[in-house]
C-alpha cells in the first residue's frame, strides 16, 4: 500500500511539475551544495527551481508552488538519507526521545506516576544532548565547513557546481581518513 502512495506522489509530483512547466533539481546528484545549505538556512525550497541565473535570494513561492516544491524537497532529502544515513546527532537525540515515549506510554498503561520522575530525569539529559550538540555544531558555518573540506581536499569548490551528492562524499572520505588515521 505504501508503494501505491509513493506512485501516485510522484505522479501527482511529476504532473504538477509539468503543468507549471518549472525546471526542479530532482536530485541530491544535480542539486548545487550552496541551494542545499539556502533551503536549509531559509526554510525556502524555492532554491530548487533551476534558473539560467545564479540567485543569492528567492522569494517565498506562492500555496500552488510551495506544494510542489515540498513534495520535491522530501524526494530530494528522502535520497540524501538513503544515501549517508543519519548523523549521530540525530540518532543520538532520536533514541532519547523514544526512551521518553516508551516510558510515558508504561506510565499511562500501568497508571504508575512514580515513572515521572525517570521522565522528568530522562528530559533534562535529552536537552543537555540537545544544548552539547548546539553548542559545537552551531559554531560551524556553511563556509567555514567548505573551506575545512578544501583544505583537507586540497581544492578549492565552487558552491554553485558542486553537487550534495558529491561534497557530502567528500565529507565520508574525510571521516575515513580520520579514522584511518586515529
Amino acid at each position: 500500500m505504501r508503494k501505491i502512495k509513493e506512485h501516485i506522489s510522484l505522479a501527482f509530483l511529476w504532473l504538477l511539475v509539468k503543468f507549471n512547466n518549472l525546471k526542479l533539481y530532482q536530485s541530491i546528484d544535480t542539486l548545487p551544495i550552496y541551494y542545499w545549505h539556502k533551503i536549509h538556512e531559509s526554510g525556502n525550497p524555492a532554491f530548487l527551481i533551476i534558473a539560467e541565473n545564479i540567485h543569492i535570494e528567492r522569494q517565498m513561492p506562492g500555496f500552488f508552488k510551495m506544494h510542489i516544491l515540498s513534495h520535491a524537497w522530501a524526494k530530494i532529502y528522502d535520497e540524501m538519507i538513503g544515501r549517508f544515513g543519519f548523523s549521530e546527532e540525530f540518532l543520538e537525540i532520536h533514541r532519547k526521545e523514544k526512551e521518553i515515549t516508551i516510558m510515558k506510554g508504561h506510565m499511562i498503561v500501568s497508571g504508575d506516576m512514580t515513572k515521572k520522575a525517570f521522565i522528568e530525569i530522562a528530559e533534562i539529559e535529552l536537552e543537555a544532548i540537545r544544548a552539547h550538540i548546539d553548542k559545537f555544531s552551531g559554531k560551524v558555518t556553511f563556509e567555514e565547513a567548505k573551506a575545512f573540506v578544501e583544505s583537507q581536499m586540497g581544492f578549492r569548490i565552487n558552491p554553485f557546481e558542486c553537487s550534495v551528492s558529491e561534497y557530502y562524499g567528500y565529507l565520508m572520505t574525510m571521516k575515513k581518513m580520520q579514522k584511518k588515521t586515529g
